[in-house]
């Protein structure tokens, strides 16, 4: 199983062409499998950033935009074209805004100073919208009849 599913990795990101007709369950799970790897990245690249671990070079009036990141262009496009029709996928594309919205407030937030109402959004808005995601994503993956990939993650 863990071979196909990396040689159909492969395939998908265009390293080697595909060899078998795909299995449109499979493609399912593999994007959304791999938006959500893209999510967590940039969550990661951006707490680096905020706690001063590392300058991901982001800025607010970039990041307030939910449709730059990898994630907000695959909900925009192939996301919205192949289960954009369920209720979990909406529910996802606004938990993904709001997100968007709370970590440009937090960074700009952070670099005026007002470190005491940046921890504040950090608890608040920030960390519901990125465990509503992760709720999202495993509702899609319900929806869709995949299999769960493992149980949710505290943000």
């Amino acid at each position: 199983m863990l071979t196909g599913l990396f040689t159909r990795l492969i395939h998908r990101f265009g390293v080697a062409p595909p060899t078998e007709p795909e299995d449109d369950a499979l493609h399912r799970l593999l994007d959304l499998l791999a938006a959500q790897a893209a999510h967590d990245h940039w969550k990661i690249r951006f707490e680096g950033q905020l706690s001063g671990l590392a300058d991901a070079g982001m800025q607010p009036e970039d990041i307030c935009f939910d449709d730059r990141c990898v994630l907000g262009r695959w909900l925009q496009a192939d996301g919205k074209a192949s289960v954009g029709q369920l209720p979990a996928f909406r529910q996802l594309v606004d938990s993904h805004r709001s997100f968007h919205h709370a970590a440009s407030n937090l960074l700009s937030l952070q670099r005026s100073g007002r470190i005491h109402e940046m921890n504040r959004l950090q608890r608040g808005a920030y960390s519901i919208s990125a465990s509503t995601i992760s709720r999202s994503f495993m509702a899609l993956r319900r929806q869709l009849d995949l299999p769960p990939t493992e149980a949710p993650r505290p943000d």
